[in-house]
This record gives structure tokens, C-alpha cells and sequence, in this order.
């Protein structure tokens, strides 16, 4: 079973970008998660607004989670972290 884990990204590219960018280089990637105050039901229900919690709203801009699992061979990860470095390196400032 695949599961992933998060990273959060510094200065730069959203985790969303960053995540788009690792998928266009073949590495499976996805939001970590969404803070409870930003879903439906309790944005809806209680009038919750991504500025309602400040912190959870920029972490979750600024998080991507990356394919970890038990079965991940040693090129699987060996690839994560080449793709991960080179698109750091890219955007290093």
C-alpha cells in the first residue's frame, strides 16, 4: 500500500506548484493535507476562512507529500530524491 509523506517547502513555488512540477517528473505527489477549518462543512457551517487560522492556511500552501511506502524499491527512492534535489537546486536562491 503506497501512503506518502509530507514535506514543507520553503520560499518559492506553493506545495501545489511543487507538486504539479514532481508529477510532470514522474514522482507521485499530492496534498498533505487540507486544515479542517478550510473544508466544506465547517467553512460553510461556522463561516471558517483560510485567514480564521492563519498558520494552518500557510503551512498547507506550503505543503506537498511525497511517495513513501514499505514496498519502494531503492531506484524508486534513489528517483524521489534526485527529482526532489534537482527541482530545489532549481529554484535555490
Amino acid at each position: 500500500m503506497e501512503r506518502f509523506d509530507a514535506v514543507v517547502v520553503g520560499a518559492g513555488p506553493t506545495g501545489l506548484a511543487c507538486g504539479i512540477e514532481l508529477k510532470r517528473r514522474g514522482v507521485g505527489a499530492s496534498v498533505h493535507f487540507i486544515p479542517l477549518h478550510e473544508h466544506p462543512y465547517y467553512r460553510d457551517a461556522f463561516g471558517y476562512r483560510p485567514e480564521s487560522l492563519p498558520t494552518a492556511h500557510a503551512l498547507y500552501l506550503r505543503s506537498v507529500s511525497l511517495p513513501f511506502f514499505s514496498a519502494m524499491t531503492d531506484p524508486q527512492v534513489e528517483r524521489v530524491i534526485e527529482v526532489v534535489s534537482t527541482l530545489i537546486g532549481e529554484h535555490r536562491r
